[in-house]
């Protein structure tokens, strides 16, 4: 069920091999380590590579599996029995996390200062929102979820816990973000539906299982019960694909633009003088060059030039009332795209 979580342009996916996606390898790794802790210490160091490689891959991610690891050592040493020898793993791997970024910051401060900032993000959000990512995983796999939350609560102990309060936290916080606040780091936001997807396809499979045992349970073992429960299962997976693998073909990967915005540029390639230069959106800027034959003041290309996309938006967000600054910077064009209106006499309406 991994391979169900979405892919797009907007927040990326398993279809592209970016540091995100690899990233997200980390997840269950760890969480395989973290089950071997009751017996003895070796995991520890392991965990430690683990979250010292992911850093240096992709920071956002390892500040996510730091979130879920100490979400499951503190459900360990809250729910399971342990003698006093056991003890130390757990406490060790809690310390792994501040461990690992100063071993890091030790090691490269630059480095480490800047996945810091971008962990932190910019003050506005460059991306538009994920309004309604949910249903791309498709209907069944939720179902599968919903179903195997309840089998993981009924199993009980410490890592399955673990496993539904970081799904839970997690969940909240990236639907919340967009509705009722906007507290914490924006990347989270951005990237934080692809480890939402994907703890949520683990638990599926732990929903698939547990139909499993509880069909083997109920037919005691007599052949054609088993056999039955094997193709019950086999066709709930066929429906789950077939039902995702529809919903990725109406998937635009790279549909930046719409139409009216693809026809905005066309005129603009056709009725503006060659060599102007336009203050558009830099996440526009991208489809403006290539259609409409003209310069953009700038485009965005993550992480290079955020400072300047970020003092473009400013100017376009209050108006582009700056005439000045205009002139000084020779912008001959000022796009205003559908959630900036333009409040400056001084410039002319064409089109």
């Amino acid at each position: 069920f991994v391979t169900f979580i979405h892919t797009t342009i907007r927040f990326l996916g398993p279809a592209f091999l970016v540091p995100v996606t690899l990233g997200l390898i980390f997840f269950p790794v760890t969480l395989i380590l973290l089950s071997k802790i009751e017996q003895d210490w070796r995991p520890v160091p392991l965990i430690a590579l683990s979250l010292g490689a992911l850093f240096l891959i992709h920071a956002t991610t390892a500040a996510v599996l730091g979130f879920v690891l100490v979400v499951n050592l503190l459900m360990y040493l809250a729910l399971f029995r342990f003698s006093g020898q056991r003890l130390l793993p757990a406490l060790s791997c809690i310390l792994l996390v501040p461990v690992s970024a100063l071993a890091i910051y030790l090691w490269n401060p630059d480095l480490f200062l800047n996945q810091v900032k971008d962990i932190l993000g910019p003050g506005m959000m460059p991306l538009p929102p994920i309004w309604y990512p949910l249903p791309q995983l498709g209907y069944i796999l939720l179902a599968l979820f919903i179903l195997g939350a309840g089998f993981v609560v009924g199993k009980g102990g410490w890592r399955n816990y673990a496993l539904l309060i970081s799904t839970a936290v997690l969940l909240f916080f990236v639907e919340a973000y967009r509705h009722w606040f906007r507290a914490g780091p924006e990347i989270v936001y951005e990237r934080g539906w692809l480890y939402v997807m994907l703890f949520m396809a683990l638990i599926a499979g732990s929903g698939l299982g547990g139909l499993r045992q509880w069909g083997l349970g109920f037919f005691r073992g007599r052949r054609w019960g088993i056999a039955l429960t094997y193709l019950v299962l086999i066709v709930i997976v066929a429906f789950a694909l077939v039902q995702r693998m529809d919903g990725y073909k109406d998937e635009y990967y790279y549909y930046i633009i719409d139409s009216d915005t693809y026809h905005d540029f066309k005129f603009v390639r056709e009725h503006i003088d060659q060599g102007s230069v336009a203050l558009i959106d830099p996440y526009l800027a991208w489809g403006f060059v290539p259609i409409s034959g003209k310069y953009a003041y700038v485009a965005l290309a993550y992480p290079f030039g955020t400072e300047w996309a970020r003092e473009v938006r400013g100017i376009l967000t209050s108006g582009a009332r700056n005439t000045d600054w205009l002139v000084e910077n020779n912008i001959d064009i000022v796009y205003s795209y559908k959630s900036f209106q333009l409040y400056n006499p001084d410039l002319v309406e064409v089109y």
